[in-house]
């Protein structure tokens, strides 16, 4: 009889562990980089040019490599299953700046955590791809959309099971169960003719039907979904589409109904280089836009997403705390602020005294 009772209490434990290991199969953990601007700095990080680059654009490109290094070791010790990063890979698409980056994304990924990547407006055929020497910006080389998906091919091409060929979207499956759809929403086709990249984004007809597709195929076949793009889909705030339309994906609001529409309940998004989540419903259906902040602009933040199920994530903010850097005495924290805060101040007094023509208001 003991021996019975053994036997059943053995057979009770095995269930539950199995039930337990089943339950964490179910609720992946993921990370969210969102803007990391890397900036190889052997391009230059001195002289008048740099500064005056500065003064349009404060991010902390000196730093940008030895944060990147921070998030690396804190996801690390983290352990998600994967990492997403929705575009602005890079400073300005400079060829060397995404191969020294991809170099860091394989040393996460050799830790065994897989990376996912979508581009940017600042990542594909940017003309303003330059190295800084004194007063000049030399022109360097950039990358194509095709040199694209082969520095990332470990990064989300070769590891997808679906790519739109009108596009750099594409779906993967980084845990059993779970589709991530990244969402190319650039517009970087007439940037080298027009001589700057284009800020603002859009979804072509031909990838939402892709897109569309894939999410039909999902629901068929009982996938839980998760949408990255680096333009945002909802406004954060009453009048954003007004005041910063470029940093919403055209027709934002159609779009983003037609996805929920679909079954997609969550993209997340970069770009506006803030923090912040917002949620649209239309016929009881829930919509979120998880925006993520810049990497390097103050607080530095990145996200921790766990999924418990189809219908519910739990997704927390953490930030960089310390870099292997020169911080001047300060705490990286306080140094970050200081940078920002300072750097806005130059930057506004710099756009009120532009002329009209160049986005002023010539004060």
């Amino acid at each position: 009889m003991k021996s019975r009772s053994f036997l059943c209490l053995l057979a009770l434990l095995a269930l539950v562990f199995m039930a337990a290991g089943t339950a964490a199969a179910k609720a992946p953990r993921f990370a969210v980089i969102a803007d990391p601007h890397f900036y190889d700095t052997d391009l230059g990080t001195t002289g008048v040019a740099f500064e005056t680059y500065l003064m349009q654009d404060r991010k902390m490109l000196r730093e940008s490599e030895a944060i990147l290094v921070s998030a690396i070791q804190k996801i690390k010790a983290q352990k998600p299953d994967f990492v997403i990063i929705p575009g602005d890979l890079t400073k300005d698409g400079e060829l060397t700046s995404h191969q020294k980056l991809a170099g860091h994304l394989a040393d996460l990924e050799a830790s065994g955590i897989e990376v996912f990547v979508a581009p940017g407006n600042h990542d594909i055929n940017n003309p303003h791809a330059v190295s800084f020497s004194g007063d000049q910006a030399v022109p360097v080389d950039h990358v194509t959309p095709e040199d694209f998906t082969r520095i990332y091919a470990d990064f989300g091409y070769d590891q997808a099971v679906s790519r739109d060929p009108g596009s750099l979207s594409y779906v993967a499956e980084p845990v059993r169960g779970v589709w991530l759809i990244s969402i190319d929403s650039c517009k970087y086709s007439d940037n080298l003719t027009t001589g700057h990249p284009e800020t603002s984004g859009a979804i072509s007809d031909e990838t939402m039907g892709w897109v569309l597709d894939k999410l039909f195929e999902a629901r068929m076949r009982g996938k839980t979904v998760v949408g990255f793009l680096h333009h945002g889909l909802l406004e954060h705030y009453t009048g954003q589409s007004l005041l910063f339309a470029d940093y919403l994906i055209d027709d934002w609001d159609s779009v983003s109904e037609t996805l929920s529409a679909a079954g997609l309940q969550m993209v997340f998004t970069g770009h506006y280089h803030a923090n912040d989540i917002t949620m649209s419903t239309w016929e009881d259906d829930d919509f979120y836009d998880v925006e993520t902040g810049s990497l390097v602009t103050y607080p530095s933040p990145y996200r921790m997403v766990d999924l418990h199920g189809r219908n519910a994530a739990v997704i927390r903010t953490h930030t960089i705390d310390e870099i292997d850097y020169d911080t001047q005495g300060l705490s990286f924290p306080e140094y970050a602020l200081n940078f920002l805060s300072q750097g806005l101040t130059t930057i506004a007094a710099y756009q009120l005294t532009l002329p009209p023509e160049q986005g002023g208001y010539l004060l």
